[in-house]
């Protein structure tokens, strides 16, 4: 079949997605996704990403999002953030496929269909909890992944000039507006490139003028680079600690593809030593690019939790495959050959197995009653799990000193509490009561609330209830991570919203630290208790 013809299909696919009432298998820590619809309804309303809310990511995932839920509105929330970066990475890619179809259609559909299939669904490549599910969290480190695919694919087999420092400029564009880790790697893939001769020094430097000229256009018109760069600065002082640790994890984590990447390696370079390649023959050779993409891509990913990592490298293990497949007589070739398939098949069957899982599961899974959430709600997740989040919302309530004794000891109730698929059942359960009570609140009193501040993780209730979200605060706050200190500049912003709704079901250490650290926002409030798990604390 052509490329046209997968296009064409997974175009079909994606709108259709998009556009019936789809409801998906709850997976982990699919509170993330609520962060894209407050970024779109934020932007909506008139809000400037870095500028007037703090994000610890670039801005174009939540435009994107704006603009796909304003043409479909009742989009699954996950699917809408998934494929939010498609109508940046399609256009690039039926544009690389069509200038390596020119030469040979089989190349062409290598590189296809991959992409397409680990951009069908939201799922990483890192299993966090057993039970069948999507991933509701790291969007952003997704997109970054197929974006960065795309630059790989275009370096290595896009012959036209033209077209390599066109889509060259528009992924490292597209990359440094999606998250500062992706422009890291791709900026040094590009470098690479210019110095084993897939690229012209000149034509980087078209590309990188591009850019910059681009991202000086943005900020003209409206501040936001520069905010950006300050939020990002922020947010890796707060981070820096981490760095060694995460390098740590990620070879633990992605042991399955880093370990037979790195064999491949040696068996190359004992084939790069047998044939005696001069100096630029080695720079352009299969062995080159591995080495240097397995280096980019590993500099990327040590700050991406939930990913489609490494997918980056199979445009490489595509062109070792047609550099070694011809290789009859070669005795190398064999280990080539089987160590490409270790580096690949790993990331393949995982994304293959768990979305095959939680599509085979879905029907005998039950849904959550949580009218008042729109389509964030429309989820759902095998029956003992829903009804341990049902008993869980009563329960949090009556044993709250229990609770406030653990987060006092430095402990959450689980130690994979977030990951825990019915915990993220008992969220959306907590928030439906939440906006149920707001609701009961506002008839009762006669008062509309003007917007909410949810001293936790993520606030619904601006998005749900169509009201304006306070500015100058974090999109996801994460004490531990991702939360600047509170300047007079927030306090005044919050002075300015009705409501500051504190969440109980749990009481959790996270929760502990976010309410302490918003404790002068509360001063002067009126303390409501609102419903056993939601205390409101309301501007008199």
């Amino acid at each position: 079949m052509s490329p046209t013809f997968w296009i064409a299909a997974f175009l079909v696919m994606v709108i259709l997605g998009l556009a019936l009432p789809m409801r998906l298998p709850l997976g982990p820590n699919y509170w993330d996704t609520d962060i894209y619809l407050d970024a779109a309804q934020r932007i909506q309303l008139g809000q400037i990403p870095n500028i007037d809310f703090f994000t610890s990511i670039g801005s174009l995932g939540f435009y994107l999002t704006a603009w796909i839920r304003a043409v479909f509105p009742q989009a699954q929330p996950a699917l809408l953030a998934n494929w939010a970066i498609v109508p940046i990475s399609l256009p690039i890619l039926v544009l690389i496929v069509r200038d390596v179809d020119l030469r040979s259609r089989r190349l062409a559909l290598a590189l296809l269909i991959p992409f397409l299939f680990f951009a069908s669904l939201p799922i990483n490549l890192h299993s966090l909890y057993p039970s069948p599910g999507f991933d509701g969290f790291g969007y952003y480190n997704r997109h970054v992944a197929l974006l960065l695919y795309l630059l790989l694919a275009a370096l290595l087999f896009v012959e036209s000039r033209v077209l390599l420092t066109t889509l060259v400029a528009v992924l490292m564009m597209a990359l440094f507006l999606v998250k500062i880790t992706g422009p890291v790697s791709g900026a040094a893939l590009v470098g690479y490139a210019v110095l084993a001769g897939r690229m012209r020094l000149r034509d980087a430097v078209i590309a990188a003028s591009v850019v910059i000229a681009c991202l000086f256009l943005i900020e003209l018109t409206t501040g936001m680079v520069y905010a950006y760069v300050e939020d990002i600065m922020n947010l890796a002082m707060l981070n820096s600690a981490s760095f060694l640790r995460r390098f740590l994890t990620l070879g633990s984590v992605k042991f399955n593809v880093i370990a037979p990447c790195v064999t491949l390696i040696g068996v190359l370079a004992l084939a790069a030593w047998r044939d005696r390649l001069s100096p630029a023959a080695l720079l352009s050779s299969p062995l080159g690019w591995l080495s240097a993409s397995l280096f980019a891509l590993v500099l990327g990913e040590t700050q991406n939790s939930g990913s489609l990592e490494f997918i980056g490298l199979w445009p490489v293990l595509i062109l070792i495959l047609k550099d070694y497949y011809p290789r009859a007589d070669d005795r190398l070739r064999i280990w080539v050959l089987v160590l490409v398939m270790a580096v690949s098949l790993p990331s393949a069957i995982i994304f293959l197995e768990r979305g095959a899982r939680a599509l085979v599961s879905a029907p005998r899974y039950q849904a959550l009653d949580v009218p008042d959430l729109g389509p964030l709600g429309r989820v759902s997740l095998k029956p003992e799990l829903a009804a341990r989040a049902i008993a869980q919302i009563e329960r949090y309530p009556k044993y709250t000193e229990a609770y406030q004794d653990l987060a006092r000891r430095g402990l959450l109730p689980s130690a994979t509490l977030f990951s825990e698929i019915d915990h993220q059942a008992t969220w959306l359960l907590e928030v439906q009561q939440g906006v149920g009570a707001i609701k009961r609140w506002e008839a009762s009193n006669q008062r509309q609330l003007n917007g909410f501040f949810a001293l936790d993780f993520v606030n619904p209730f601006n998005h749900l209830l169509e009201r304006a979200a306070p500015l100058h605060v974090a999109l996801g706050i994460d004490t531990d991570r991702t939360n600047p200190k509170v300047t007079r500049e927030m306090l005044e912003a919050l002075r300015d919203i009705d409501a500051i709704m504190r969440p109980k079901c749990p009481f959790e250490l996270k929760r502990a630290a976010i309410w302490a650290q918003f404790s002068q926002a509360l001063e002067g409030r009126q303390l409501i208790a609102l419903s056993p798990c939601w205390d409101m604390y309301l501007k008199k």
